[in-house]
């Protein structure tokens, strides 16, 4: 993984372009813990050489920072493609109803009377999913929980919630 953007090396301070995960000044990766760069400082200091070019370590924690913040990113709504899906998906609960209520006249059947009050239901989920991928704020029953780093679990599980609630409520 490399960086979207120019920054600064933790160790040495040196300006790194986009593109790079090593510094160019001192061989230190880009994704270093606070207390790894205090120990990289010093051996820098000293004149010990530094040489995270090859250590697996950090690439496993650079991916772990990357799978963070593109979740953050679906999140908050800054992922075009999700924000897309999320209105599709509105969009597509909408289609579902129109055609159960399309259905529920052409029978006009008790049967096909319930599905249809049940299809109505299914917007709920489908505006909380579409309200998630827009970053706007999702509900669990009473509970609102805006778009902010601190909520990031709570929001996918709740997303979670929402497709799982949504299954249900088409296959019933």
């Amino acid at each position: 993984m490399t960086m979207e953007y120019n920054w600064n090396c933790g160790v040495c301070d040196h300006t790194n372009s986009k593109g790079t995960d090593i510094c160019l000044n001192c061989n230190s990766s880009a994704f270093l813990s606070s207390g790894n760069i205090e120990k990289r400082k010093a051996m820098f200091i000293n004149g010990n050489l530094i040489d995270d070019r090859n250590d697996k370590s950090f690439k496993a924690v650079a991916y772990e920072v990357k799978f963070t913040l593109w979740a953050t990113k679906v999140s908050h709504g800054e992922n075009e493609v999700a924000r897309r899906f999320g209105q599709r998906f509105w969009y597509f609960g909408i289609i579902v109803v129109i055609i159960s209520f399309l259905f529920a006249l052409v029978l006009f059947t008790e049967d096909a009377a319930h599905r249809f009050f049940i299809q109505i239901f299914s917007l709920v989920p489908c505006f909380d999913v579409r309200s998630f991928c827009m970053g706007k704020t999702t509900y669990i029953d009473h509970i609102g929980t805006p778009a902010i780093r601190k909520n990031l679990v709570i929001r996918w599980f709740g997303v979670f919630l929402d497709l799982c609630a949504w299954y249900i409520l088409l296959t019933i």
